[in-house]
This record gives structure tokens, C-alpha cells and sequence, in this order.
């Protein structure tokens, strides 16, 4: 986050720099912050893949804490998706 930034200018710029992609229409709903998700990629620092899956088919493999934060927020980011449309 840079001085003087909002976290949605962060958000939107970081997902800009990583994944090419431009966020329009967003709402911050909550900060998740501690030990449960720092991760150390095998390649130092870049994101290579993105996919995206539907809430109630989220990869085995994925972090514990996220599944159950996306379980817990997943009521609240559905309702967010069909107002933005």
C-alpha cells in the first residue's frame, strides 16, 4: 500500500500490476491480516497461475483459513456479486 492510498487504490492497482486485470465496482467488506496467511511462494514473489472457482467447489488443496473465511464471507460476497450486476 502506498502513503496516501485507499485500500480499494491499492486494491485496485495491485491487482492491475499482478494479474492485468481492472477492477470497477468494488466493495471492502473485511481486512484479513496474521500468521494463517502468510505464504512463501516457490518462486520468490509472482503470481503465475489465477483461476477462479465457484464458492462451493473451492480446491481441496486450498488453505484451511481461507475455506473457512470464504465459508464464512461466502453469504455476503454472493449477495455483493448480484447487486454489482
Amino acid at each position: 500500500m502506498e502513503l496516501g492510498e485507499t485500500t480499494e487504490e491499492c486494491l485496485r492497482r495491485e491487482v492491475k500490476e499482478e494479474i492485468n486485470l481492472d477492477i470497477n465496482s468494488l466493495q471492502l467488506f473485511g481486512v484479513f491480516s496474521g500468521n494463517e496467511l502468510f505464504t512463501r511462494l516457490r518462486n520468490g514473489h509472482e503470481v503465475l497461475e489465477g483461476q477462479y472457482f465457484n464458492l462451493n467447489e473451492v480446491p481441496e488443496s486450498t488453505n484451511p483459513y481461507i475455506k473457512e473465511k470464504l465459508n464464512q464471507m461466502g453469504p455476503k460476497i454472493i449477495q455483493l456479486l448480484r447487486a454489482s450486476q
